[in-house]
């Protein structure tokens, strides 16, 4: 599965007025913007294991316990499920822009930062907008408005002939096992199952490529994917169709 995707615009006030007298800087929404985005960046909400993937990690050996024994195990385990783990057990709001729409010369009465949200399956508007609040505090007026209806958040059972193809197909490939987990990202699984109510796996066997490459590429500049992954993802929709057209019959 995956988590609920949006985005949403914190609108933060200040004094507006002439640069050139700057008066009570503090009250610059330039500055509240800056401290808004700090504590976004700081806050980080209260973390669940949900069940499937507390399942999937104790089979790669983590241990049993709270969640802050999980993240320090699998930070210790690789540097990679370190920084994933803890996105994949809380809901996470993340800037990603900075705007104000006025000449260089004035200061805007408001500034704009855009945010990336994302929440554990179940959760909705409600938890972005508390999540929003939490974060920030006092100190500065400000207004939050989504950008886009919240989408995604949905699941599929792993106890299906497909999710045991996929199984199959990285036992056999790569000497792997397959484990559920709850994606921090969001893949197209989440339409196919909306649209015909039917399961839909986010795997795409990257066997060939280094994960610091594969990992630290996604829709960075230098994003890359070894051309004999491509080969393998193929002939996993190949042996796919196979078993949709056997099952069909």
């Amino acid at each position: 599965g995956e988590k609920v995707v949006s985005s949403l615009r914190v609108r933060v006030f200040g004094r507006g007025g002439h640069a050139s007298v700057p008066g009570r800087a503090e009250d610059n929404p330039l500055s509240h913007a800056a401290r808004a985005i700090e504590r976004l960046l700081a806050y980080q909400a209260p973390a669940h294991v949900p069940e499937g993937l507390a399942a999937a990690l104790g089979t790669v050996g983590a241990p049993e316990g709270g969640v802050e024994e999980t993240f320090a195990w699998a930070t210790a385990a690789h540097p990679h499920l370190g920084d994933m783990v803890p996105a994949m057990c809380r809901n996470t709001v993340t800037p990603t822009g900075l705007g104000t729409y006025e000449p260089s010369n004035v200061i805007p009465p408001y500034a704009d930062v855009t945010c990336d949200v994302r929440v554990l399956p179940g959760g909705g508007e409600v938890e972005m907008r508390d999540h929003v609040e939490v974060a920030l505090g006092d100190g500065f007026d400000y207004e939050v408005e989504l950008l886009e209806p919240p989408s995604g958040g949905t699941i599929s059972a792993a106890d299906s002939d497909l999710y045991r193809l996929c199984a199959g197909f990285a036992a056999e490939r790569a000497g792997a096992e397959l484990l559920p987990i709850v994606s921090p990202g969001f893949s197209d699984s989440h339409w196919v199952r909306d649209a015909f109510g039917t399961i839909a796996y986010g795997f795409a066997p990257v066997f060939h490529t280094g994960p610091d490459v594969y990992l630290k590429g996604i829709h960075a500049a230098d994003e890359a994917l070894d051309v004999a992954d491509l080969a393998e993802m193929v002939d996993l929709h190949l042996r796919a169709l196979r078993l949709v057209g056997a099952t069909s019959r």
